[in-house]
């Protein structure tokens, strides 16, 4: 699970995060909405459109985009569904993505 952090951090590392994501060998990638630290949205640059682009470079890559809810509706479901016993479950982000964890427990 990883959650962006600030939109003109993801501008300028995008590449980056792409060349790194699609490189991986990470067996199962959800991305979440960029969290902004009180920065404005830059056109073209989005959680979704970064899944797009790993997704362009690695097809074989399983990674998908789950908006970041309130109550980690979308997360909580990706996450039971794909996490199994003995998995590392890695949440990555600045943002509030550690809170997933108190809903899990």
């Amino acid at each position: 699970m990883f959650q962006p952090h600030r939109y003109s951090r993801t501008s300028k590392l995008w590449n980056q995060f792409i060349d790194l994501f699609a490189k991986s060998s990470i067996n199962h990638l959800v991305i979440t909405d960029i969290y902004p630290a009180s920065e404005d949205p830059i056109e073209g640059i989005s959680s979704n459109e970064l899944v797009k682009a790993i997704k362009h470079k690695n097809p074989n890559l399983n990674v998908e985009y789950a908006p970041f809810e309130k109550d980690f509706y979308t997360i909580k479901g990706l996450i039971k569904k794909n996490v199994r016993p003995n998995d590392l479950l890695l949440l990555q982000g600045a943002g509030k993505i550690n809170n997933i964890i108190k809903e899990l427990l």
